[in-house]
């Protein structure tokens, strides 16, 4: 084959012109491109067939954050709605770091964010004040929201492969983590 650039617009190997049968940009596609195999298309298409809406997800964080915050501090009294609203919205970015590395490298760090947690919330609220249990309590909240994250996604992940809707695997999902 002749020399070869990548085509800006589809990002795609495209021939390129010049001498020596080369290839030239907006040309067919040459043979030693395979097409997308029908398996690949049906994963898609099932996967994105029983798609959830964005905005059942969001719902879905905002209600269990606020309850979340309402019943925490009560079950911890050093723990304080501001501290379980602040570790809710540190558990969302963290999650998305968290799902990034598990997929990535196929290790869940949730712990380690945890970690990092205790000692951030801990020295927030000080030790008169019972920062140790709050410490705590804002890990478990972490951790939880983290974790799920990580495995939600593995389990879309392994949902895509099996052919399984993405709704089939996430009513599952929810299912198991409310028996269990």
């Amino acid at each position: 084959g002749g020399r070869r650039d990548p085509c800006r617009d589809s990002g795609k190997w495209l021939p390129l012109s010049g001498g020596g049968g080369g290839w030239r940009a907006g040309a067919s596609v040459p043979s030693d491109f395979p097409a997308e195999s029908f398996d690949d298309r049906r994963q898609k298409q099932v996967f994105v067939r029983g798609r959830m809406p964005s905005a059942a997800a969001v719902a879905g964080y905002v209600v269990l954050s606020v309850m979340s915050t309402i019943v925490v501090p009560r079950l911890y009294t050093g723990l304080k709605c501001h501290h379980v609203a602040v570790a809710c919205i540190v558990a969302l970015v963290l999650a998305f770091c968290n799902t990034y590395v598990t997929s990535v490298i196929d290790v869940n760090i949730a712990t380690t964010f945890g970690k990092v947690v205790v000692l951030a919330f801990g020295s927030w609220v000080g030790l008169k004040d019972s920062g140790v249990v709050t410490g705590l309590a804002a890990y478990g909240v972490i951790v939880a929201t983290v974790s799920t994250a990580s495995d939600l996604t593995q389990a879309f992940r392994t949902g895509y492969l099996t052919l399984t809707s993405l709704r089939a695997t996430f009513l599952s999902q929810a299912a198991g983590m409310a028996l269990g």
